[in-house]
């Protein structure tokens, strides 16, 4: 039997690796917000911030596989109160942390296998209308600029110290888990409360807005079969097709017998951040683990929707 350690485990990605595994016959232990709760259930206060405690834990646990799934997150339409802020949490959290593990791996769980889960924000403005493990990096956020850090330190201990420290490059992927402050989840919640005649309009940024998104239950298999391949790298995880926000709105509004027009409307004010378009190529990790996305966009909204409680008309 296997054991895994989710760290990140409380938030969407987690949740469902988690839920995965499990299936799978893992033994699994989870480190969420300052809390570790072993195979057993027993859970202690724990920092990944604090090097020592790391150590101690991959010293006794000694887990066959480290998902590393923390992240500082914010949204396209979240207001940032201090640049310099998001900078240091996410420098915290998507380096200094995830160095930790990798630190700690080395010296007392040389055996184990790491996954650092890294963001298609590493593009940033990226040339070209489809991205892969050799796209050139430009990014230009914060959170981008710190997971191409993330990504670099698993490079830097794959070859100096030969751990299998393996990257997911993750484009956008929702769930009925996904927090309501992305556009996804908050889309499938306006469309669902306008249907019980809780809500009449919902304001967006931009409708045109282009996002390549997959479904975050078939991401997390990904994850997994990286891990089982026999050597380390990066991957690219996606879905390989863009969709518009307003495709989004018409999909969740139309499955549940509603015009999306009459309830949408666009705010430009509302983005607080511009993202250039982005398409994954996934066509690497197909090759090697012959993983590729399940789920289509439509279902994907579909079964947000009947976890949001939406009654499906067609």
């Amino acid at each position: 039997m296997k054991t895994a350690l989710i760290v990140g485990s409380g938030g969407q990605d987690g949740r469902l690796l988690q839920e995965y595994l499990l299936q799978l016959g893992y033994q699994v232990a989870g480190i969420g917000r300052h809390e570790y709760c072993s195979p057993t259930q027993e859970v202690k206060a724990f920092d990944i911030k604090a090097p020592g405690q790391v150590s101690e834990l991959l010293c006794e646990l000694k887990p066959d596989e480290i998902y590393y799934l923390a992240a500082h997150h914010h949204s396209s339409e979240e207001v940032i109160r201090s640049e310099e802020e998001l900078w240091r949490h996410s420098f915290d959290i998507h380096v200094q942390a995830w160095l930790n593990f990798l630190e700690a791996a080395r010296t007392g769980s040389p055996d184990s296998r790491l996954f650092y889960a890294a963001s298609s924000l590493i593009y940033g403005a990226a040339e070209g209308d489809r991205q892969n493990e050799d796209t050139p990096w430009r990014p230009q956020t914060p959170y981008g600029a710190t997971k191409a850090s993330g990504i670099l330190a698993a490079s830097c201990y794959r070859q100096r110290h030969q751990l299998f420290a393996a990257c997911g490059i993750l484009f956008n992927h929702e769930s009925e888990l996904r927090s309501e402050k992305f556009i996804s989840r908050k889309i499938v919640c306006a469309a669902v409360a306008v249907q019980a005649g809780q809500q009449k309009q919902l304001v967006v940024g931009n409708l045109n807005a282009q996002v390549d998104w997959g479904y975050a239950r078939d991401y997390v298999e990904a994850m997994q079969r990286i891990l089982q391949l026999p050597k380390a790298g990066d991957f690219v995880i996606a879905s390989g097709s863009a969709h518009s926000v307003s495709d989004l709105a018409e999909t969740a509004f139309s499955l549940l017998g509603l015009d999306w027009k009459k309830h949408v409307r666009e705010d430009p004010a509302v983005i607080k951040r511009q993202l250039k378009p982005m398409v994954g190529d996934a066509s690497k990790l197909f090759q090697q683990s012959g993983w590729q996305p399940l789920t289509s966009f439509r279902e994907m909204i579909r079964r947000m929707l009947v976890a949001q409680g939406g009654k499906i008309c067609d």
